[in-house]
């Protein structure tokens, strides 16, 4: 799936409207930043947005490590599922389950770091005026000083 797909689909609305706001999704460039979603500065100018980046770096990485475990973990990841969108979702959310039991029991799957460089990932969406108002909000607040 594609971020262009993603933005499009119907839990987009339940995204906008459930996610409590001290709650937020972290992507990359290709998504369009939203309240909920924080995305990259493009070209950071200023000694906040070059901090907000790296931190933003750190939390997407975290995120990432989590998915190339599980995707070694369970192969089924690392290819296209062959199933409806509905099947998937189940089978995704099951597979989080499964991956959360066996972290719980000390399973610890051997992890291969691979960090992922926002350098190149041209943003395919515009930002909306809500994700730039809470990119903007933190920033004044966590990285002024």
């Amino acid at each position: 799936m594609t971020a262009q797909y993603l933005i499009t689909l119907p839990f987009t609305s339940v995204l906008e409207n459930e996610v409590p706001p001290e709650y937020h999704l972290v992507g990359d460039n290709g998504y369009a930043g939203r309240s909920y979603l924080l995305t990259p500065f493009l070209d950071p100018s200023t000694p906040q947005e070059i901090r907000y980046n790296v931190a933003h770096k750190a939390a997407r990485n975290v995120v990432e490590r989590q998915y190339g475990i599980m995707k070694r973990r369970f192969a089924c990841l690392a290819t296209s599922l062959r199933c409806s969108l509905q099947n998937a979702m189940t089978v995704i959310v099951a597979i989080a389950v499964l991956h959360n039991m066996a972290l719980q029991k000390d399973d610890v799957f051997e992890e291969i770091i691979e960090e992922e460089d926002d350098e190149g990932n041209t943003p395919t969406v515009a930002n909306h005026a809500a994700g730039l108002a809470m990119r903007n909000a933190l920033l004044s607040t966590f990285f002024n000083n």
